[in-house]
């Protein structure tokens, strides 16, 4: 025969006090209790049929016999040993465990910790009462920082710490007596990090904290507000939203929980900066033209982000989503359109700078529109908001009536020139060509012309209304040789824009050019074959006809002749 687990066998009790005994015997046998002695008269203690013990008002010792009797005819017998004393002393002690990683100690117990407090008492000897009927109570000098509650006994308590601090909790089990009181302090602090600046919408930051569950495993992150902050349950990747105040939860298995309160600061005015040693152009081939937009955020918020942190931020956040911008055009309604097609801008983030941006990119465009948009006058602008900001009517500039500032910043635009030929053929006979480049006056004052070759050399460029023409013709030294070069090239550049342009041109040699590496085209000859073929066509045609009247006339003079005759 056993006791249960949490059954003495040696039994300490107050006066007054009652304590129920428990086996492994009692569903299955009789078991029957009986006091063998007791110290100072037989009123010590008492125990009926259910092992129920209650103590009188005395102090004493006693013995305590319990017998089952098996239905084999076989007993087995315990003695347990009752002492009845006072309670001397009272102890606070806390039944809440608290895991962090490496198992080490915190500073204080976590802000949003539910703690669990039980009151136990001795006596003179330091032995812990199994049963007393002593009421505790319960006491905080800080009411502000941790609630109190009753759990499921008068000696149990239930304390919620609500706001960051020392509290300091008393327990009292006779206030008239101040041996029977204790007293213990309850330092409370967030275990969640703080952000390290200050919190402005488009703010990415990364919550961490020591705590774990029993087995080491990670706890989920929410929010009480998803609109003011989202947070990644997984990581605690976190990004400013809106301004306003939330609660940050740290939540683990069992229940419970951490918690931080965070605020998000009034957003900013977006201001937009334009590179000063750059132009914006529609030549598709031109690298995206990046706008910074500060938003006033701080780099240190994500400074101590792990890489599943920064993941999560890239991937799930997307801090970029909350940033819209927008281009306008001051151009007429038919073009405006077109533009629209060819310009786009989308929002962009920089994880390691903590920094926006607005990326203007080209689109590819054919011949007729680089025509069309290389002298027109165009002016763009760009505007920036968040989401949780009013934007810029996208409108053109000739219908806003806002400064170029602030959310709205003019682009230095300068449109892509545009040069409608790629090749020229230069022979002997055509010693020299002309072609014309497209553009604004800006446009074409900034182009440069070079040719890679010494046989064939450029005139000086003629500019007029739109447009500049630009003579080529060979060099006197290839006229006297008459060798056949390689194809030369002619580049075009601007020094304002990154755009470029080559036309090659193919020197012949008894009307021949090589274009590439393989075919010879027979320009000049093709052009005399051609004639040549036209020439014989239109004879040829011309003699059918003849002779279709000739044979025509004839048989009407034949017929005429035998009319008359037989007339």
């Amino acid at each position: 025969m056993q006791l249960a687990v949490g059954t003495s066998r040696s039994i300490l009790m107050s006066p007054y006090s009652h304590y129920a005994l428990q086996s492994n015997k009692d569903a299955i046998c009789p078991v029957r209790y009986a006091l063998c002695q007791c110290v100072k008269g037989e009123g010590l203690v008492t125990v009926d049929s259910q092992g129920v013990l209650r103590a009188g008002p005395d102090t004493g010792s006693a013995l305590l016999e319990v017998i089952a009797m098996e239905t084999c005819g076989v007993n087995q017998t315990l003695l347990i040993s009752v002492r009845v004393s006072p309670v001397w002393f009272v102890r606070l002690f806390s039944v809440s465990s608290l895991y962090s990683v490496g198992g080490g100690g915190l500073p204080a117990f976590p802000l949003g910790w539910t703690i669990r407090v039980r009151a136990l008492c001795y006596d003179n000897l330091g032995q812990q009462f199994n049963a007393h009927n002593t009421l505790t109570h319960i006491t905080t000098n800080r009411d502000d920082l941790v609630q109190v509650t009753p759990d499921s006994d008068s000696h149990s308590f239930v304390v919620q710490t609500v706001s960051g601090g020392l509290t300091v909790l008393g327990v009292q089990a006779d206030p008239t007596n101040p041996s029977l009181s204790d007293y213990t302090p309850l330092p409370v602090l967030p275990a969640i990090s703080a952000p390290p600046h200050t919190l402005r919408p488009g703010d990415t930051l990364c919550f961490n904290t020591p705590l774990t569950g029993p087995q080491g495993q990670p706890g989920q992150w929410n929010v009480s507000s998803s609109r003011v902050l989202q947070i990644d349950p997984k990581t605690g990747a976190a990004l400013a939203k809106h301004s306003g105040t939330v609660v940050v939860y740290y939540r683990l298995e069992g229940g419970q929980q951490a918690l931080r309160e965070v605020k998000v600061d009034s957003p900013v005015i977006p201001e937009l900066s334009p590179p000063d040693d750059r132009f914006l152009t529609n030549w598709p081939d031109a690298a995206d033209y990046t706008v910074p937009v500060e938003l006033y955020t701080s780099p240190f918020n994500t400074a101590q982000c792990s890489l599943s942190q920064k993941e999560a931020i890239e991937k799930k956040l997307q801090p970029e989503a909350e940033l819209r911008c927008f281009l306008h055009f001051s151009a007429p309604y038919l073009q405006l359109n077109t533009l629209q097609a060819v310009m786009v801008t989308t929002p962009h983030y920089d994880l390691d700078t903590g920094e926006y941006s607005c990326r203007v990119s080209v689109r590819p465009q054919s011949d007729s529109v680089l025509h069309l948009l290389s002298s027109l006058s165009v002016s763009v602008s760009l505007s920036a908001s968040l989401r949780g900001q009013s934007p810029v009517p996208v409108l053109p500039l000739s219908a806003l009536s806002l400064p170029l500032s602030g959310r709205l910043v003019q682009l230095p635009y300068l449109p892509a020139f545009h040069c409608p030929v790629s090749f020229l053929v230069l022979s002997s006979l055509h010693p020299m060509a002309e072609f014309s480049v497209l553009g604004t006056k800006e446009a074409l004052s900034a182009l440069r012309f070079h040719s890679d070759s010494t046989d064939v050399l450029l005139s000086e460029p003629s500019q007029s209304d739109g447009h500049l023409v630009l003579s080529v013709y060979i060099s006197t030294s290839w006229v006297k040789s008459q060798a056949l070069p390689p194809p030369a090239n002619i580049t075009l550049s601007s020094h304002l824009t990154p755009q470029t342009h080559v036309l090659t041109v193919y020197i012949t040699v008894d009307s021949e050019v090589k274009i590439g590496s393989t075919d010879l085209i027979r320009l000049q000859s093709s052009w005399t074959q051609l004639l040549d073929f036209h020439l014989i066509l239109v004879f040829a045609v011309f003699a059918v006809m003849a002779t279709t009247a000739t044979l025509y006339i004839g048989n009407y003079l034949t017929t005429l002749h035998h009319y008359l005759i037989h007339r």
